[in-house]
């Protein structure tokens, strides 16, 4: 399984032509590292028009994996967005940008991310458009960790050892934790206490 982003142009008749072109097709993780749930994904399609003409009304469509990813963010190196979708304006023969998509996992599997790249005018070589990129998104790792229990007793010096106590006397237990990472731990959690009698 894994994330699938693909780009393709549309041709249309005219006596121009516009070879658009994805570039390159590219993905980053943070913190970095393989994806995971709750990790920041960042793609970027990097574009060019080849020419020998300039294309009109060029248009990037995105379309992601819905509710399996949240916090979604598109932008684009020229023109404006709205939604998935990015509209380019003219772009002239030599010209290239980059459009990213910014988002964060909430489940494991396969996702399925596509954006197209569309324009007015004709063009020649409509193959090298698509490109593909997949990952799978596995589970987020916490590597949970916990020092050894303290106690003190009648606000003596705490002891990580064995205590003796006597009835009436004030026990106090100091218990350190910590989250490693390199993910968060998602609540609600809980620290246990056993005191053997």
């Amino acid at each position: 399984g894994g994330l699938v982003l693909a780009a393709a142009a549309t041709p249309a008749a005219g006596s121009d032509a516009a070879d658009l072109d994805i570039i390159t097709l590219s993905l980053s993780v943070s913190p970095p590292g393989p994806p995971r749930v709750g990790t920041r994904l960042d793609f970027e399609i990097r574009w060019q028009n080849r020419g020998p003409d300039r294309a009109t009304g060029v248009r990037i469509s995105f379309q992601g994996p819905g509710p399996h990813m949240e916090q979604v963010q598109v932008t684009s190196s020229v023109g404006s967005c709205s939604g998935g979708t990015c509209a380019l304006g003219n772009v002239a023969a030599g010209a290239s940008g980059s459009m990213h998509v910014h988002g964060t996992p909430t489940e494991t599997g396969t996702f399925n991310v596509t954006a197209t790249i569309s324009s007015a005018t004709a063009d020649p070589q409509p193959n090298d458009n698509v490109r593909q990129l997949q990952r799978y998104v596995g589970p987020a790792q916490a590597d949970l960790w916990l020092a050894t229990p303290t106690v003190s007793i009648n606000n003596g010096q705490p002891s990580s050892g064995e205590a003796t106590a006597k009835v009436g006397d004030r026990l106090r237990f100091q218990i350190h934790f910590r989250n490693k990472g390199p993910d968060t731990a998602p609540g609600p959690g809980e620290v246990r206490v056993r005191v053997k009698a």
